[in-house]
């Protein structure tokens, strides 16, 4: 089975059913494929919003998913993800390194720019 999966780094609720899924999806022969979405675009989250700075950021790295999977495919976001979540929602960083993330993940730091 496939399942498409939308994630936006900054949501803690795809962060926290992502766990889920990486931990169920081998039992159950399920591949995931990881779907980047914005939530700034999604929820025109606006510049006086308490969630602009997060989801500005955030925008970034998603740009980072993307570039990823234009030169690799959907194989390698996985583990991008679990780095961009570890960094913000295990260790409250709010201005998460891609660079950094991408070495975690085993992929070029080029991606970065």
């Amino acid at each position: 089975m496939q399942l498409d999966f939308w994630i936006d780094p900054a949501c803690p609720w795809c962060w926290v059913t992502s766990r889920w899924v990486v931990d169920v999806a081998p039992h159950r022969d399920v591949q995931v494929n990881w779907r980047p979405i914005s939530l700034k675009v999604k929820n025109q989250v606006t510049p006086d919003s308490p969630f602009f700075a997060v989801v500005e950021h955030t925008h970034g790295l998603l740009r980072v998913l993307e570039a990823v999977r234009a030169s690799e495919g959907d194989a390698p976001l996985g583990a991008l993800y679990t780095a961009f979540g570890e960094h913000i929602h295990h260790r409250g960083e709010r201005d998460v390194d891609a660079a950094l993330c991408l070495t975690e993940a085993g992929l070029s730091t080029s991606y970065a720019d």
